[in-house]
């Protein structure tokens, strides 16, 4: 009697292998499910930056007027944390006061800020008076600014078992006590 051999891939071999590809198809889906959160939280940073550029350029372009001794020069400081929750109005007419202007700028950026669709978003500012507050300007000249947005990040509980942004405390949380479940930018000025 002739023996033959049997070759050819058993059942369990099969299952094996069906049960290591589903694994590895399982950890490629979470591996996207996180890449497509941190591109978001990506593009809520570039986008916060790039609004915030665009107030300190036009914070810069209101250096004689920050500098001054004018009624209303630390409109920007005095506005408070959170420029967009009441946006002061802006200026239509022919011929703005450098107050107005400035109310004006602030409007603007809460508009460019609403158009990213970057959640729960606010912007503000805040006067590191130069000389401590020592005298009655509340933002003497030549003093540091700080811009900032912050946001709601948005987090899935499926990724990492977290519904809820927990990153570190940064120093606009402690400028402008924001919550721990707030991500933000800020940026350093003297105008």
């Amino acid at each position: 009697m002739i023996q033959r051999k049997i070759s050819g891939i058993s059942l369990i071999e099969v299952l094996i292998t069906v049960l290591v590809m589903a694994v590895g198809m399982l950890g490629v889906a979470a591996l996207q499910v996180k890449a497509l959160n941190t591109s978001q939280e990506s593009y809520s940073k570039s986008q916060a930056v790039v609004v915030l550029e665009g107030m300190a350029d036009l914070m810069r372009a209101d250096y004689e007027f920050i500098h001054s001794d004018e009624v209303g020069n630390n409109t920007y400081s005095a506005q408070g944390d959170n420029w967009c929750a009441a946006p002061p109005a802006e200026c239509t007419k022919s011929s703005c006061s450098k107050v107005e202007q400035a109310q004006t700028n602030m409007a603007q950026a809460c508009t460019a800020l609403a158009a990213t669709g970057i959640p729960g978003a606010k912007m503000g500012a805040k006067c590191l008076d130069l000389d401590g507050g020592v005298d009655t300007d509340a933002c003497t000249p030549g003093s540091l600014h700080l811009l900032y947005v912050s946001w709601q990040p948005t987090v899935r509980d499926d990724t990492d078992g977290e519904d809820t942004y927990s990153g570190p405390m940064t120093r606009c949380h402690n400028e402008f006590s924001l919550n721990a479940n707030e991500d933000c930018v800020f940026i350093e000025l003297v105008p």
